[in-house]
Parts: C-alpha cells; sequence; structure tokens
C-alpha cells in the first residue's frame, strides 16, 4: 500500500477559490476498493474525509495559508488489520500586492525643507513598485525605490505622492498629500527690520523729550 498522491490544481491565488485533491486509486488494488477512507487536513481548514479511492477539499486561499502544509491520509482496512499510508504538499499561494501605504514624517513643509516620502506593500511575488510625483525635478530614489528623497525641496514639489505596487497577480496603490506652507526666508531679514524699527522709535522718543524739556520745535521752512 504506496502513499496516496496530493496535489493542488494550478496556480494558488489569495482571495480566489482552489482545491487541493488526494488520490489513491492508483495504490490500491482493486482500485476501489469498500474499505479505503482518504481525510484531508491541515492549512488551517476543518478536515475533509472520504469513503473511496479519492476526495478533494475548495477553498478560497487566504495569504497567511502560505507555507502551511495539507496532508491525506489514506486508511486501508484488510481484515482485521488496518494499513496507513499519508502524502502531504505545501501551499504556495500568491498574492496580488495589497496593504499598500505611503507615508511621510509630516505632510506640511517649508520651502528649503528635505522631503522624503516612503512606500510599502506585501504581495507574492514581492510587488515591484514605481511612483507618480508632482515633478520630476530634483528628486531620487533609495532603498530598492520604496523612498524618495528631494533635499532643499521648493513649492514645486508640492502635490500628490502616488505609489504603484504591481506583480503578475495583480496591482495597488496609495498616496500622499504634501503642502508647502511658504517660501523659506532670509533669517537676517527680521533682524534687520527689529534693528530699523527700534532705531526710529529711539529716535522719536529724543526729539519728544528736547522738545518738552527746552521747548524746541522743529525749524520752520
Amino acid at each position: 500500500f504506496s502513499p496516496p498522491q496530493i496535489y493542488l490544481e494550478g496556480d494558488v491565488v489569495a482571495g480566489k477559490e482552489a482545491c487541493v485533491t488526494c488520490n489513491a486509486s492508483a495504490q490500491v488494488s482493486p482500485p476501489d476498493p469498500p474499505n479505503l477512507r482518504l481525510t484531508l487536513r491541515g492549512g488551517g481548514l476543518p478536515p475533509s474525509t472520504h469513503r473511496g479511492p479519492s476526495v478533494g477539499l475548495g477553498f478560497t486561499a487566504q495569504p497567511e495559508q502560505h507555507g502551511q502544509e495539507m496532508t491525506c491520509e489514506a486508511a486501508l482496512r484488510l481484515g482485521r488489520r488496518t494499513v496507513n499510508a499519508s502524502a502531504t504538499v505545501t501551499l504556495w499561494v500568491w498574492a496580488a500586492p495589497h496593504d499598500v501605504w505611503v507615508w511621510a514624517p509630516r505632510t506640511v513643509f517649508t520651502a528649503g525643507d528635505n522631503l522624503t516620502v516612503m512606500c510599502r506593500a506585501e504581495g507574492n511575488p514581492l510587488p515591484r513598485l514605481r511612483w507618480e510625483l508632482p515633478t520630476n525635478a530634483s528628486w531620487e530614489l533609495r532603498d530598492g525605490g520604496t523612498t524618495v528623497t528631494i533635499p532643499a525641496a521648493r513649492r514645486a514639489h508640492g502635490g500628490t505622492y502616488r505609489c504603484l505596487a504591481e506583480n503578475r497577480y495583480g496591482a495597488g496603490a496609495a498616496s500622499v498629500d504634501i503642502l508647502f506652507q511658504g517660501s523659506s526666508r532670509n533669517p537676517l531679514i527680521p533682524a534687520v527690520v527689529t534693528l530699523t524699527v527700534a532705531t526710529v522709535l529711539v529716535a522719536l522718543a529724543v526729539s519728544w523729550w528736547l522738545y518738552r524739556a527746552r521747548g524746541w520745535k522743529p525749524m520752520q521752512d
């Protein structure tokens, strides 16, 4: 009594119907003995038992089933004795891109700031990432294309940053909107303005004091 044959029908793709089949008809003689029982179990699924040479189990594949094992157990009763054999298959669950997200440390920037936007996505095989950006000026891709960096960003870099994740089983996308609240300013300008205002106020105060103390009046034309 040889182990049964267990196999999956086609690619197993997350979110779609799949079927695993166990067949023992070629392993016993006669090929359809009345005392043969097959049980499929594993993969996080309830077991399925059938009397006969073949049993199948349909299910909706889930990403978390990837790498789990399914086992077919065959029990053949021969008189007072039961002979057991089993076979195992590993679930390889393909998955379209999912859980795609785009992240930035913040979404409001000032011109001159360093801008970083990151993208992550799950899927099997691992999705390829590509970006749709507000402008093609002065940006860099890092970490295998998962991160966009822009040193000294300008107002033209404001807009929607969209990440597209793709593999042969599908595509997904996510985006974030980046805003700019104004242009960068010269740090000396506020100091110069403050000093000028202070000088004018001092001059006015001195003139007023002289006017009150000495009866001084401005010259008339």
